[in-house]
């Protein structure tokens, strides 16, 4: 930090905290890991703000891994239920001791209530000895409290979510076998979904569900960053799966932002090089000779124009005794023509520069 702090305007302590845990094989063992991975997090933080803010003004986070879930059945209250569950142990158990829930069901400090209510009723029915969650001390609470510059999530793809009932422990678990999560919730995908090689659902509107999710749950103050977010594409260079795969998700973060009102500030595509993530690279990696997949082509155009394709909003006028018309309008008030961020242009059909006035 002191010596690229000029230089670095973001910082991650901890990339998927709530993916590293899972290397443990008992819930006890996985929530005090996450436990003692919030308690670092703080740590790095409160260091930064005591020693490099001032001077540098940079912005610290931890990453989560953010995927989206659906209740895999949407008429089951149970599956609803499971859903929120499942957010709630993947995100919540990380942001809420940090930032808090909503009003009312939780202060920054300390674990979402629901999760500690649901872990206690979990261990009453197994007949285990009592919750495997942790509690953080008074001075903990307070290392802890606002300990975020910024909301940083890792996002991939969509799951459904269905409950799996948990029963009384009939005879203890062997030593490596592991434990089911916690959360009791059963991960799925819809085989109508489009997806990868490696079976990973390309689902875009997943993106501007968890987006939406995260702001309700703490607001839309601090600023939020995709950390992550791409696909596998077997593709030597002619990565069409990729290329769809970018446009579609930049299209729903834009909406997440322009329409939903997020706070979205960033947007990093997965990954550079195959040489550290094969077939996820935007450029690939053959025998130590690199060359661009048709994918960067799409980012370049996208950053270059500094907009993205988005459906253009139609109004359809009907006046006695004239004709009908319709009218492309711009989804954000930033007048067209202007060089804008990203974020604050969007385009109209096939990215013109002014409202196309179609009659007949």
């Amino acid at each position: 930090m002191r010596e690229l702090g000029p230089w670095v305007s973001y910082w991650i302590t901890i990339n998927e905290p709530n993916r590293l845990v899972d290397a443990y094989k008992s819930g006890e063992e996985q929530h005090l890991a996450a436990h003692n991975l919030l308690l670092a997090h703080a740590k790095v933080w409160r260091l930064y703000e005591r020693e490099y803010l001032s001077q540098q003004g940079g912005l610290v986070s931890l990453a989560l891994h953010a995927d989206w879930a659906e209740p895999a059945n949407p008429f089951l209250e149970s599956h609803a239920t499971a859903t929120q569950r499942f957010l709630l142990f993947e995100l919540g158990r990380f942001l809420d001791p940090l930032l808090g829930g909503r009003e009312g069901e939780g202060k920054s400090g300390m674990y979402p209530p629901e999760v500690r209510r649901y872990l206690e009723e979990r261990a009453r029915v197994m007949g285990l000895p009592g919750s495997p969650l942790p509690h953080f001390t008074d001075r903990e609470r307070e290392e802890l409290r606002g300990a975020l510059g910024f909301i940083a999530l890792n996002h991939f793809t969509t799951r459904l979510v269905s409950p799996r009932p948990y029963s009384p422990q009939t005879a203890p678990p062997k030593p490596q076998q592991p434990q089911p999560p916690d959360h009791d919730c059963l991960l799925m995908s819809d085989p109508t979904w489009a997806s990868s090689g490696l079976g990973q659902a390309v689902v875009p509107w997943g993106l501007r569900r968890v987006l939406h999710w995260v702001k309700e749950r703490y607001g839309g103050g601090l600023p939020v960053v995709v950390t992550a977010s791409g696909v596998d594409d077997q593709a030597p260079l002619k990565d069409l799966l990729r290329q769809h795969y970018i446009k579609s998700y930049l299209e729903e973060a834009l909406r997440a932002r322009q329409l939903d009102g997020v706070n979205l500030k960033g947007f990093y595509i997965w990954k550079l090089q195959d040489r550290h993530a094969p077939q996820f690279g935007l450029i690939t990696s053959f025998q130590h000779q690199s060359q661009p997949k048709a994918s960067i082509a799409t980012y370049r155009e996208i950053i270059d124009r500094s907009a993205v394709l988005v459906a253009v909003i139609i109004v359809i006028i009907r006046r006695k005794r004239t004709r009908r018309r319709r009218v492309g309008v711009p989804v954000c008030p930033v007048p067209l023509g202007m060089k804008c961020q990203l974020w604050e242009r969007v385009a109209l059909q096939r990215v013109t520069d002014r409202i196309h006035v179609v009659r007949r």
